[in-house]
């Protein structure tokens, strides 16, 4: 498996992912067919991560992404040494270390490039993933209360950080 940084050429697997993503889990953002993205918009969007001093990270096995770790950096000076983490792992590729591999490069990146606080949410049921992020140094830092509305039913969300 190779984990590398995604270029804009890379827009159409990424879409694929995502999309894939929004029909399997509950876990991410969008719900199912939400996503009115092109391949275009998609090739444009790393392009921007990229130029604004954040990643996308990707876990490719032969020809297939099978997840991803993205970091969206702060604009302001104040906050230029921060990063929000998003990531997703197919469930076909889920309990394979995966997830653990694309933080651990992000970590090795965000390093690299100045960036000393990472922080994501993560809904408060979605145990295996708060796990991950517990075994990654990651400490919950509060609680977004009904942060998320999922098929009719809210949930909360805790917010965690990282020093590196």
């Amino acid at each position: 498996m190779k984990i590398r940084s995604l270029e804009e050429s890379d827009g159409e697997s990424f879409l694929e992912l995502l999309l894939k993503l929004d029909k399997e889990s509950e876990f991410m953002l969008y719900e199912p067919a939400e996503r009115a993205t092109t391949v275009q918009e998609m090739a444009e969007k790393i392009k921007s991560v990229n130029n604004s001093g954040g990643v996308i990270i990707g876990a490719i096995e032969g020809e297939m992404l099978l997840g991803f770790v993205s970091l969206s950096r702060g604009q302001a000076n104040r906050i230029r040494h921060s990063g929000y983490v998003v990531i997703g792992v197919l469930q076909e590729a889920s309990g394979k270390g995966i997830g653990a591999r694309l933080l651990g490069s992000l970590d090795s990146w965000a390093t690299k490039h100045e960036i000393s606080k990472l922080e994501l949410t993560v809904m408060t049921h979605n145990h295996r993933a708060y796990q991950l992020y517990l075994r990654n140094n990651y400490e919950v830092e509060g609680t977004k209360k009904r942060s998320v509305l999922v098929n009719g039913k809210f949930y909360d969300e805790y917010y965690m950080g990282k020093i590196l």
